[in-house]
């Protein structure tokens, strides 16, 4: 009988506060199992890879919409496309479009490495949506954007990200 009121949440004073936990902890794990991949790449000398930065800043930006409700942190132009804004706005859980991934499903793409098709990557004026810079030019500055301070020559963020993209995006 005691085990059953672990779960009987919903009855406590503070249970109201603690659904929005419970409701995005799938957003919280993929964030993690991004993060994990991101630093385990640093760790071996290898630059970030630009889509899983956007991806972990669209994750980051649907836990603020499911912690304070407010619809002003989608970026519409990339996380539409991706089915995050419009599911959550549609009936209060989000839903991510795996098409972007090499794997059909979220599973899959998960225990591979969540490698993404640049050429499935929602676009804005023929160039890929971006989710990370406001976020990155509000906590560190525009220069950190521009530049990444990393182990090999600086390089502009963008202009790899726009450079890896066109490379791997097939002409129509």
């Amino acid at each position: 009988m005691l085990n059953i009121l672990v779960y009987l949440q919903l009855l406590l004073f503070k249970a109201f506060p603690a659904l929005f936990d419970w409701v995005s902890y799938p957003i919280t794990i993929m964030m993690k199992d991004l993060y994990k991949l991101q630093m385990r790449d640093i760790r071996r000398q290898v630059p970030p890879n630009a889509y899983h930065v956007e991806l972990i800043a669209c994750l980051e930006r649907l836990l603020c919409f499911c912690h304070t409700g407010s619809t002003k942190v989608f970026v519409s132009s990339l996380m539409g496309p991706l089915g995050l804004s419009r599911s959550a706005l549609a009936d209060g859980f989000p839903m991510l479009d795996v098409t972007i991934f090499a794997q059909t499903t979220l599973l899959s793409a998960m225990n591979r490495g969540f490698r993404i098709v640049p050429a499935k990557w929602p676009r804005v004026n023929g160039h890929p949506a971006i989710a990370s810079k406001a976020a990155q030019v509000f906590s560190y500055s525009l220069p950190h954007f521009m530049v990444s301070d990393y182990h090999i020559p600086p390089e502009c963020f963008l202009f790899c990200f726009l450079f890896r993209f066109t490379l791997n995006t097939p002409r129509a």
